[in-house]
């Protein structure tokens, strides 16, 4: 090119600069406010830079310090954090302030980092502002409105006010921004408090994107603003209030690529929504929104040439089968959701022809069948979960020709048979969960080849073999293991040391014994470890508590590893949760860790006393039971503000319980089988949220307080083998959740109390609000732990239910005593009162606990007739009223009882003929015992015939005192000898001669038989003497 051309090009280049800025700066600017480089030199315009000046002075709060940069000193407004400027005009174009959200959600806290105060009308002398994103910042002020006046900055083109808190309506001002592009007004669940934008008439331009997630419209979906944008492209309606039905103009939208309804509440219908005909559609989010109808009724896209990329339908309440067309329709499709829904059959095999598909996800419906091999086909598959279905069959070994598959989970299934061993194939698999099926036979040596897996689940099938340095050498990357619930074998070289570094390791019930592994030592950043039921038949390792000072469980129990516990434990300070059940640890029990939320030790043999400083303040679960600990219950108990559970049974602590002057929170107590003395715990007054609460076989004595009947939630007392006295209070029978009650073998006297009925929580209709596997525990401030095990309730509280272990009770039935563990109490509806000094009769009110199966007030002294109406408690299968005094017939209606499987009504006065029907006719084969002792009792299944035995029905121990016959005999008898009597008296009052001859006679008689007996004692003495 010649010398001059290249000028001239110069020339009009130049020129063509210098008009550009002078029309975007303004014929009249003065060079000192033009910013005429691009390289980032220079000052920004004057008026802009005292514009966001004045926007820092409504700033209240920034504990980030994000506007650090923001002072006068600092000229270059574009070098300030957050603020974009051309780089030809040097006016300001971008403010981007969005918080910036920390890595973990559930920790995220808005405060910590984001801008407080309001927006600045400053703002609108940003002329040239084409990108706003104050997101994610409490900027509110104090109306909390959506600013009217940016709808003045009328070059923006993306507008983010999104997760602010702001309420109130959208100001139809924002309708003036023709130039939009995206807008973003939506809210989510960030601040403690959020309050709803409501929607209103606003306009903006066409080709543009609009998100009003989080938000509240007040007017049904079909009349919105909206839905006049037909030339919308992106959609978002997330966590929106949404009610009435959608218009058919949505399906001539076609310019949409996203919509998005996800997680909308209220009444809205989406299911007749018409779609068919949104062509360009890519991404189609519906998730968790109520459809509930079939898939078949759901008008989704259908074009020849469908352009769908996402279809997202988890948790859609969907029902029926999936088409088999979804592969033709929809080839393009890359990730596929149909989660949490109610699809059932088999997977099509059309699934098979989605060969661009990244993700798929049928867990949590009821598929049934095998999965189909075709699933081989779909190369491009990095996430499949199928769990928790119904799929049946064995493993489809074409699984191992997805070369790119990240993460497979095929959990709680029926498949079966054996692991294919090309799932060594997968080398690039992340994660694989294959739990709670029934596979069986090895598994595959070629699993080691997995050098990128991090989780490998296999828990809870039948799965044999060998686990060996072959299988876990090569997973260099592993930081989750569960092979629990199998029959695996773990055998390893005891000097080989892993590559991995394990987080969590669950080899419960695999057999890893019987020495120690030693390899565990090193997994030092070990966070949970379960090794329950491994057969490990060896000492504790001197290094086990200080290799696992990072963990936050450890499980070791039900084992026989003997040894002592070192003060290492102390060093401990993040375990949470330490079981070392059933073992055969000695010793005493050192200072526990700080942090120390759960410890069972229980089933093992440490002795001596417990420190008086024993426990921490934080334990939730304590159970020492079974063990030969001696002395007194340390009054540090009463400082476990948190303690749920309390389990001393079966040990030799002796003396009071301690007093505890302040409220605790105890849910089960358990004492059971030791030495304890005094009267009824009166420190019990202040545990009122009781679940449980057993003191049986232990010496206390005194009276039952009143105050028994305020434990609210009392389901199960146990008093039982103690030296109680008095009377059973009549306030027990408030304890209307009470399921079991036992206070056999006692000194307890007087009548049963009235008012049983009030017992609900023994009766069929009462449903019991947590079951005898767990019990509710309350939250602490600031404790997050295991967020998947969180109940939230509707009158606000928060809990997380605990386990109820060890949990051993006792129950006196169908004539033996039975213990209950664990999960076996629930269920158990149980009266047990016998061998007590309690009289009068049975009342009458106790059969309306119909949902009672035990009842036994045997070996007392009551009387009186069995209740007339036995057989209303239809639940009961054992009744056991021998050894006292109950008179008259046995009633009819106990033949109604047709779970009864043991009756014992021996050693009482009954009498007339026993009935039959029902379990009465079979019962005297298993306990021909039932009846004896009632001498009055005749006919089948007794040898006794009613009509022709010799025995007098009526006479002896089997007497009925409301026989007529008999009572007018006696009544007859008893006059005749009061008249006789009197007759005599008043005969000798009145003749005198006849009262002389009387005494004469008597006086003659009297001499005779005197002299007659001295002479005979005379006569005895005399031939003693001469023998």
């Amino acid at each position: 090119m010649s010398p001059s051309i290249t000028l001239l090009v110069l020339l009009i280049s130049a020129a063509t600069l210098f008009s550009s800025s002078s029309i975007a700066h303004g014929p009249g600017a003065p060079p000192s406010q033009r910013r005429a480089t691009s390289t980032g030199t220079g000052n920004c315009w004057p008026q802009e830079r005292d514009a966001l000046l004045e926007f820092k002075k409504g700033i209240t709060g920034d504990p980030a310090g994000r506007l650090a940069s923001w002072h006068e000193d600092k000229e270059d407004c574009c070098r300030w954090a957050g603020v974009r400027c051309s780089n030809w005009t040097g006016h300001v174009v971008g403010l981007h302030l969005r918080k910036v959200r920390t890595k973990d959600p559930a920790l995220h806290d808005p405060s910590e980092t984001a801008l407080e105060g309001q927006i600045s009308p400053s703002l609108t002398s940003l002329h040239h502002l084409e990108h706003l994103d104050l997101s994610l910042n409490n900027l509110s002020g104090p109306v909390g409105h959506v600013p009217e006046f940016i709808g003045l900055l009328k070059n923006l083109r993306y507008l983010n006010l999104s997760c602010m808190a702001l309420s109130g309506r959208i100001p139809p001002q924002l309708g003036n921004l023709s130039n939009l592009h995206y807008l973003d007004l939506s809210l989510f669940h960030y601040f403690d408090s959020i309050p709803y934008l409501y929607t209103t008439d606003i306009s903006c331009g066409t080709d543009w994107e609009l998100s009003l997630s989080g938000n509240y419209f007040d007017s049904p979906v079909a009349s919105c603003w909206l839905w006049n944008l037909t030339s919308l492209q992106h959609l978002e309606l997330a966590e929106t209030f949404l009610h009435g039905q959608v218009p058919d103009v949505l399906g001539h939208m076609t310019s949409l690529h996203v919509l998005d309804f996800s997680n909308s509440f209220g009444t809205i219908d989406i299911m007749k929504a018409n779609m068919t005909s949104l062509c360009n559609l890519e991404n189609l989010d519906l998730t968790y929104d109520s459809l509930n109808g079939d898939i078949i009724d759901l008008l989704l896209p259908n074009c020849s040439t469908s352009k769908l990329k996402e279809l997202h339908l988890g948790g859609t309440n969907l029902t029926g089968v999936i088409p088999d067309w979804i592969g033709r329709r929809w080839s393009t499709l890359l990730i596929l959701e149909l989660y949490r829904n109610q699809f059932a059959g088999s997977v099509p095999s059309g699934i098979g022809m989605l060969s661009n598909l990244l993700i798929l996800d049928l867990s949590y419906n009821e598929f049934t069948g095998p999965v189909l091999s075709e699933i081989g086909r779909l190369n491009n598959l990095v996430h499949i979960d199928l769990s928790h279905n119904q799929f049946n069959g064995s493993m489809p070994s074409e699984i191992g020709s997805l070369g790119d598959l990240l993460h497979l989970d095929l959990s709680q299934n029926r498949f079966n048979g054996p692991m294919p061993s090309e799932i060594g194939n997968l080398y690039g698999l992340l994660e694989l969960n294959l739990s709670q099926n029934q596979l069986s036979g090895p598994v595959p040596s070629q699993i080691g080849m997995l050098s990128k897996l991090t989780y490998m689940d296999l828990s809870n099938n039948n799965l044999t073999g060998v686990i060996s340095h072959e299988h876990l050498g090569g997973l260099k990357d592993l930081t989750t293991i569960d092979l629990s619930g199998n029959y695996l074998k773990i055998m390893v070289d005891p000097a080989w040391s892993p590559l991995f570094r394990l987080d969590y390791a669950n080899f419960a019930t695999c057999e890893m014994g019987p020495l120690f592994p030693d390899w565990l030592q090193t997994q030092e950043g070990i966070i949970e470890l379960k090794m329950s039921r491994v057969s490990i038949f060896d000492k504790l390792p001197d290094w086990f508590f200080s290799a696992f000072s990072n963990a936050r469980r450890l499980d070791i129990s039900n084992n026989a590893i003997s040894g002592t516990l070192t003060n290492d434990l102390q060093n401990m300070t993040l375990l949470e949760n330490l079981y070392l059940d059933s073992n055969q640890l000695t010793g005493a029990v050192p200072r526990l860790p700080t942090n120390l939320m759960e410890l069972d030790i229980s089933e093992n043999s440490f002795s001596g006393p417990l420190p008086p400083n024993f426990g921490t303040e934080n334990l939730e679960y304590l159970n020492l039971a079974s063990n030969h600990f001696t002395g007194p219950i340390p009054h540090s108990i009463c400082q476990m503000m948190f303690l749920g559970q309390l389990n001393l049974a079966n040990n030799y602590f002796d003396g009071e319980f301690p007093l505890c002057i302040e409220p605790g929170s105890p849910q089960i107590l358990i004492l059971r089988n030791n030495r304890l003395s005094g009267n009824f715990p009166s420190s019990l007054q202040l545990w009122t949220e009781l679940y449980v609460l057993d003191l049986g076989w232990n010496n206390f004595s005194g009276r039952l307080p009143l105050w028994i009947g305020n434990f609210n939630e009392l389901g199960i007392l146990d008093l039982s083998a103690n030296m109680f006295t008095g009377s059973i209070p009549a306030t027990i029978t408030r304890l209307n959740q009470l399921s079991q009650l036992n206070l056999a073998g006692n000194m307890l006297s007087g009548p049963l109390p009235r008012y049983l009925s009030n017992l609900t929580g023994m009766t069929r209709a009462y449903i019991p609000t947590f079951s005898a596997f767990t019990y509710p525990r309350p939250i602490r401030p600031g404790h997050f732990a295991d967020f998947g095990q969180i109940i939230i309730f509707l009158n606000g509280s928060v809990v997380r239910p605990m386990t109820i272990t060890h949990v051993n009770l006792s129950v006196i039935t169908k004539g033996q005593e039975r213990y209950y563990k664990d999960g076996g109490l629930y269920g158990m509806v149980s009266i047990d009162l016998s061998s007590n000094k309690l009289s009068g009769s049975i009342p009458e009110e106790i059969t309306s606990l119909d949902g009672v199966m035990n009842l036994n007030l045997s070996w007392n002294q009551l009387s009186g007739r069995i209740p007339h109406k036995i057989g209303a408690m239809q639940k009961l299968e054992s009744l056991d009223l021998k050894e006292n005094k109950i008179y008259g017939k046995i009633p009819q209606s106990l033949s109604n009882l047709t779970y009864l499987s043991y009756l014992d009504l021996s050693y009482n006065n009954l009498t007339g003929t026993i009935p039959s029907g029902g379990q009465l006719d079979t019962l005297y084969e298993q306990y021909p015992f039932m009846y004896n002792g009632n001498s009055g009792l005749c006919g089948h299944p007794l040898k006794k015939n009613c009509s022709n035995s010799s025995e007098p029905v009526h006479g002896g121990h089997g007497r009925d005192e409301y026989d007529p016959k008999l009572l007018s005999f006696s009544f007859a008898l008893v006059v005749g000898f009061v008249v006789g009597l009197w007759v005599a008296f008043c005969v000798f009052l009145f003749k005198k001669s006849w009262r002389i001859a009387y005494f004469r006679l008597f006086d003659v008689a009297f001499d005779n038989v005197y002299v007659f007996v001295v002479v005979i004692c005379a006569r005895w003495a005399k031939g003693a003497t001469t023998y």
